[in-house]
């Protein structure tokens, strides 16, 4: 079976990316050794955030509170189709798929990839 890649991957030079393992190298020491302080740092120097990071109950039920019932009902609909998925996933390293409904197939097929990436919000 022939291998066609879903993306070109544009390559950023070698410096770049040593630049890039380097900063993050740097942050995660911060963090571990400045620990809740430093990542409080981070979060106002790159996200603009100057809020709690982590919610009491309280604040949490008051969140919930304000979000429209429907739109709850349907974050637990997706809550539970994500997780019956993610279980399928996980119970196989081969392909699988899953009837999360009639006729609502989800699926995972492997696909070898040269390089891979993810997403840094406010990053690179």
């Amino acid at each position: 079976m022939a291998v066609t890649p879903l993306k070109s991957v544009i390559a950023r030079p070698p410096s770049e990316n040593a630049d890039l393992r380097d900063t993050v190298a740097i942050m995660l020491a911060a963090i571990e050794l400045g620990g809740e302080a430093a990542a409080r740092r981070y979060a106002s120097q790159f996200d603009n955030w100057q809020g709690e990071i982590v919610l009491s109950a309280g604040a949490r039920a008051k969140a919930v509170a304000r979000v429209p019932q429907e739109l709850q009902a349907d974050i637990r609909f997706a809550q539970n189709n994500i997780q019956r998925f993610a279980e399928a996933q996980k119970a196989t390293l081969s392909e699988c798929e899953i009837e999360l409904l009639p006729g609502h197939w989800a699926g995972q097929r492997q696909i070898p990839a040269n390089a891979a990436g993810c997403y840094v919000p406010g990053g690179h």
